[in-house]
């Protein structure tokens, strides 16, 4: 199974790698940026195919010139987003940071607070798990890894990206927006406008 879309021309090439809780956008906005950028010539991990078998996302995040992290609030409970966005930030490429329903200082200020992101980052560092020689409960994260976790989202915070709020609450506008950024990163023309459709207006 190839580790991107088929939709461009360019064999063997994953242009846009996505990076996002599946349970809260899958089904609405990076269901729809995926379209949108495969309609418009990019391989992008994941699509439907990656949804319903396999994972290649390793491989995926490795060849991606694009990465976009989409940042709602569950991101943060899932260890798999932030490893991967750990990856992405250390991979050298773009990464296109998208606030969807929560803002750059939540992820600046996970120390304290009770942000969501703050909240999130303490449930996972309180987490336990037993080990398998000596019986004896530890912590399922080392303080480096949830120390990353905190760096990382610190550090793309700061970066250059789309927040949903600023398009009021406009998903379709946000898509095109976003579409037109990583176009224009990896100098390719806009073949086709998308035009958005909520998930409960599709027959």
């Amino acid at each position: 199974m190839e580790s991107c879309s088929n939709a461009s021309n360019d064999e063997h090439v994953c242009h846009v790698f996505m990076n996002y809780d599946d349970s809260e956008v899958r089904k609405n906005l990076a269901s729809h940026l995926q379209r949108c950028l495969s309609r418009n010539g990019l391989h992008v991990f994941p699509n439907q195919r990656e949804l319903q078998g396999g994972d290649n996302s390793r491989a995926a995040l490795k060849e991606a010139k694009v990465h976009i992290a989409i940042f709602s609030t569950g991101y943060a409970n899932s260890s798999q987003c932030l490893n991967e966005l750990v990856q992405m930030l250390e991979s050298g490429s773009t990464v296109i940071p998208v606030f969807y329903n929560v803002s750059p200082s939540d992820l600046r200020w996970t120390k304290e607070g009770n942000g969501v992101y703050a909240q999130a980052l303490s449930m996972l560092q309180g987490k336990k798990t037993t080990d398998s020689e000596t019986h004896e409960e530890k912590a399922l994260y080392c303080s480096n890894t949830i120390g990353k976790w905190r760096k990382a989202l610190f550090d793309v915070a700061g970066k250059s990206g789309f927040v949903l709020d600023a398009y009021n609450g406009d998903e379709g506008k946000l898509v095109y927006k976003i579409v037109k950024r990583v176009l224009k990163k990896l100098k390719k023309p806009l073949l086709l406008r998308c035009v958005y459709k909520p998930s409960w207006s599709r027959c």
